[in-house]
């Protein structure tokens, strides 16, 4: 059976309750009437208030280090992964039924289904490191 997780960033007032909330919360989600999101943390068991834009869902599988893949990572593909030129770093995406990396250094968008994703490696996320979005170009 599919895990359905997902992950938002902790709103920073959650911080001054409790110096043991964690910065991500990773759980079950849930939007209030009012639009108010919380996650509910797997771990922990305490609901913590996230910062809506950061939410994202786990894909259902882990990376080549067994860390979970989510909505919103940024992924290192090396070329080995699938039939590419050279090595790949992308923004995983959920559109049309499916979940996929498009190119932060390249021209490029695939269905992650169509990789071997034992072979990948998450290396950050666009909330915490906006610096892959800034044009330069990064060493990975």
């Amino acid at each position: 059976m599919r895990d359905y997780l997902f992950r938002g960033k902790v709103l920073e007032n959650e911080f001054k309750n409790d110096k043991n909330t964690p910065k991500w919360a990773v759980g079950s989600f849930h939007k209030d009437p009012s639009g108010f999101c919380k996650i509910t943390d797997y771990k922990t068991g305490g609901t913590y208030g996230v910062i809506p834009e950061t939410v994202g869902e786990f894909i259902g599988q882990e990376d080549k280090i067994d860390k979970p893949i989510f909505e919103d990572d940024i992924i290192f593909i090396p070329r080995e992964a699938g039939t590419f030129k050279r090595d790949v770093v992308g923004l995983v995406i959920y559109n049309n039924c499916a979940y996929w990396a498009i190119g932060i250094d390249s021209a490029f968008n695939m269905v992650l289904g169509m990789v071997n994703i034992k072979l990948i490696q998450v290396i950050g996320n666009k909330h915490d490191n906006p610096e892959f979005f800034t044009g330069e170009k990064l060493a990975v």
